[in-house]
């Protein structure tokens, strides 16, 4: 399957199995990763290393 240039959402994924999912696509397979997460500094750093963090704000 070619992801390359295709963007995946990826809901949970600041820590565990999500950040790992978003890590192995933006880095195996050159996709594009929105992470959403209710933990929002999690999230903020995962999208600052991985793709793009999205998270509820308070």
């Amino acid at each position: 399957m070619d992801l390359e240039n295709k963007v995946a959402v990826i809901t949970g994924g600041a820590s565990g199995l999500g950040r790992a999912t978003g890590e192995e696509m933006v880095l195996a397979n050159g996709v594009r990763v929105a992470i959403f997460d209710l933990n929002q500094e999690l999230a903020e750093q995962s999208g600052g290393e991985t793709g793009t963090a999205l998270a509820p704000t308070r």
